[in-house]
């Protein structure tokens, strides 16, 4: 956002489309944000540079490109709220050790419910055992989140 402080000055509107590609769902509106701001004479030259490196990483963080790709369900934003929260929880600067297992704890069973809900939500009418990169994980994983995979089998 503060990149694009001289923008949301002189075209807050355009600042809110700025703003909000990271959670736009449909890539054709996408791309139509992309294009709007790209030929805005609003936008300054450091906010279009800004925005040109941010393009080249967009499938790690434009939904409407993340959307098809599994990630345990979760996107780097909510992942990283998501652990400070719980961190936050259990941790200050005073916190024992025992605290921060029980954090870590924690941050591990929200993961793997996100994680168990996402599969189950991608894998419908699918085997989890006939899926091959589970079975090929299957030797590395712990024994907890094996029971996840196969516990519909």
């Amino acid at each position: 956002m503060k990149n694009f402080r001289s923008l949301a000055k002189n075209n807050r509107g355009l600042y809110q489309k700025a703003i909000s590609l990271p959670f736009i769902s449909r890539k054709e509106k996408f791309e139509d944000y992309v294009k709007e701001l790209k030929k805005s004479k609003d936008l300054k030259k450091n906010e279009k540079k800004y925005l040109d490196n941010l393009l080249i990483r967009k499938n790690r963080w434009a939904k409407c490109l993340m959307k098809g790709i599994f990630g345990g369900g979760i996107s780097t934003t909510s992942r990283v709220e998501g652990l400070h929260a719980v961190l936050k929880k259990y941790l200050t600067s005073r916190s024992s050790l025992q605290n921060v297992f029980y954090a870590f704890r924690e941050i591990e069973e929200i993961q793997l419910i996100k994680f168990q809900d996402e599969f189950n939500l991608r894998s419908k009418n699918v085997n989890p055992s006939q899926i091959d990169f589970i079975q090929k994980l299957k030797p590395t994983l712990p024994e907890y989140a094996v029971k996840i995979f196969f516990q519909s089998t």
